[in-house]
């Protein structure tokens, strides 16, 4: 998109209201059913790749993404437009136009919902490292991102999912006859 700005006299560092309004895509969470946003990733159209800063909109009774904690990357969320309900860690609280979210990592566990009755309009960002990993305990994942790629597995998997599982030593049930010539060589032995 910066790119065909620039091809039509505008410039590579400015994107116009009407280019970001061209490029909104509706995309969801797969792991939550009520997840559904309207937006752009702006830093990734203007060339950013260590930072990621996107326009979203989310209608009335949807919600971002799924609840998660990411322990390297950190994340922000600005108020432009609406209500919305953010849950950070333990607490749950109301927020409005002009509000401020951050989540420094490690993070605590956050998500947001439209609670109101028009879009839930807002920015939001963060760093785009090429290591982190996320947390999704209400679904018992975890993410590992390494450089694009993306690994899920269950939390209950353990400490290291890969590792090989521990052999569980059964005693075998020796067959009677067998049992019988072990005695008579035991007593011949005494």
């Amino acid at each position: 998109m910066a790119d065909a700005a620039a091809g039509k006299g505008g410039s590579r560092n400015l994107m116009r209201q009407r280019e970001i309004a061209g490029g909104l895509r509706t995309f969801s969470h797969p792991w939550n059913a009520k997840s559904e946003m309207r937006g752009v990733a702006l830093g990734a159209a203007m060339g950013f790749r260590r930072v990621g800063v996107n326009f979203i909109r989310i209608a009335p009774g949807k919600e971002a993404y799924a609840p998660h904690a990411h322990a390297h990357e950190e994340e922000w969320v600005y108020i432009l437009e609406g209500r919305g309900r953010v849950l950070a860690g333990e607490e749950t609280f109301d927020v409005g136009p002009g509000d401020f979210l951050a989540y420094p990592a490690p993070q605590v566990v956050h998500h947001l919902v439209n609670a109101g009755k028009s879009d839930l309009v807002c920015l939001m960002g963060g760093e785009v490292l090429p290591l982190d990993v996320v947390d999704f305990p209400r679904h018992r994942k975890r993410m590992v991102w390494v450089n694009g790629r993306v690994i899920a597995y269950d939390m209950d998997a353990g400490e290291n999912p890969f590792a090989p599982k521990p052999l569980e030593l059964k005693p075998r049930a020796i067959p009677k006859k067998k049992k019988a010539a072990k005695k008579k060589a035991r007593a011949r032995k005494r």
